[in-house]
C-alpha cells in the first residue's frame, strides 16, 4: 500500500500519541505492520514536515514534546497551562495556541472523578463536571497542582 502523505502523516500521528518512537527504524516497521513501504528518506521527510521533536526518549509530536518538557503532574504535566477559571459546572482552562488537544487528552486520562468530559478547540479546553461545587473543587485542584 502507497498511501498519500496525508493519510501517512495520520498514521504517524496515531502512533506517536501512544508515546515516543525510538527511532526512524521503529516508525518504518510501524507504518510496514499497516501493509505501508516506505523509505529512510521518506521517513526523515515526513519526520521534518510534521515538526516531530527528537527526545532522549524518542521521536515526539511536538505538542506533546512541549507537555513533557514541563513539571509533571501524576500523568499530567501542568506546566503549559496558561489559566483556569470555573464557569457554573464547567472548568475553563486556557494553554498556548495548539496545546488544547494533547491538555485534553491528558486531563481526560488523569481519570479523576470530579471530570465528566473535555471538549478542546487550539488554545482552549472546556472541562465539564457534575455540578457547580465540583467544578471549584477542580479549579482549585488544577491550580494549585499547576502552581498558577
Amino acid at each position: 500500500m502507497a498511501p498519500n502523505k496525508a493519510a501517512r502523516h495520520e498514521l504517524l500521528r496515531k502512533f506517536l500519541e501512544k508515546g515516543p518512537i525510538r527511532n526512524q527504524e521503529e516508525i518504518r516497521q510501524l507504518l510496514i505492520q499497516e501493509g505501508v513501504e516506505v523509505n529512510q528518506a521518506t521517513i526523515s521527510r515526513d519526520i521534518r514536515e510534521m515538526g516531530l521533536m527528537k527526545t532522549p526518549d524518542g521521536y515526539l509530536l511536538p505538542e506533546l514534546a512541549a507537555l513533557r518538557r514541563n513539571r509533571p503532574v501524576g500523568k499530567i504535566s501542568l506546566g503549559m497551562i496558561l489559566s483556569i477559571q470555573e464557569a457554573a459546572n464547567m472548568v475553563v482552562v486556557k494553554t498556548p495556541p495548539g496545546l488544547a488537544p494533547p491538555t485534553g487528552i491528558a486531563l481526560d486520562r488523569l481519570g479523576l472523578e470530579e471530570i465528566l468530559g473535555t471538549v478542546s478547540g487550539d488554545d482552549t479546553v472546556f472541562i465539564a463536571t457534575p455540578n457547580e461545587q465540583t467544578a471549584k473543587k477542580l479549579c482549585e485542584r488544577l491550580e494549585k497542582e499547576s502552581a498558577l
